[in-house]
């Protein structure tokens, strides 16, 4: 298996492929489940700028919005319509003149600040990068075992996501087709979901 991974990481003259396959071995070796040809080769060729073979799924996602647990935030209803919605709502109050009136209306200041850091820098950065519930104890595990996705942990799935599938049923279906058909049909997955407008909340 390995032998294959950095023929295919020489094959597309990458020296950054061929240092993601060391990594990978590293993870594999370390505490992740065994991984198929079929979801490494793919992972490495789609995930390295430059890699690309012709005629592969171009990924749109932002990598930092995927999370541990398998959902991506921007299907999210707070990125997908909160946020767009706070704009909105910013820009219009703030042609109507509230920005110079808020400070007479009880708690006024605290919810224009609000509303306008919501509008101007999001309401969440991403889980990787330290929003969502500080508790949350899928993502503790994963940063603490050095696993990027939770699909890849030997121990997947545990007793962590129990109330994960419960709240979100379609994020056991996402992860089988991260296992099974790697990383870029899983992003073409999530990519069209946002196309479209859905949300986990929907």
């Amino acid at each position: 298996m390995w032998y294959s991974l950095f023929s295919s990481a020489a094959y597309y003259g990458c020296t950054a492929c061929i240092i993601e396959s060391v990594v990978i071995i590293l993870l594999h070796n370390k505490n992740s489940r065994k991984i198929s040809e079929d979801f490494v080769v793919p992972l490495l060729r789609t995930t390295t700028a430059g890699c690309r073979p012709p005629g592969r799924y171009e990924i749109v996602m932002n990598n930092n919005y995927m999370c541990y647990c398998g959902l991506y935030c921007e299907n999210c209803a707070v990125k997908a319509k909160v946020e767009p919605a706070a704009k909105v709502l910013y820009e219009e109050m703030k042609k109507a003149g509230f920005e110079d009136i808020i400070r007479f209306i009880p708690d006024g200041e605290g919810f224009w600040r609000f509303l306008k850091s919501v509008s101007q820098e999001g309401a969440c950065i991403s889980c990787r990068e330290g929003s969502g519930n500080p508790g949350c104890a899928v993502r503790i595990c994963a940063k603490e075992k050095e696993i990027e996705m939770c699909a890849l942990c030997k121990e997947y799935p545990c007793d962590k996501f129990d109330e994960f599938f419960k709240g979100y049923p379609i994020l056991k279906s996402d992860n089988e087709i991260f296992l099974r058909d790697g990383l870029d049909q899983w992003a073409k997955v999530q990519d069209e979901r946002k196309a479209k407008g859905f949300t986990y909340s929907d």
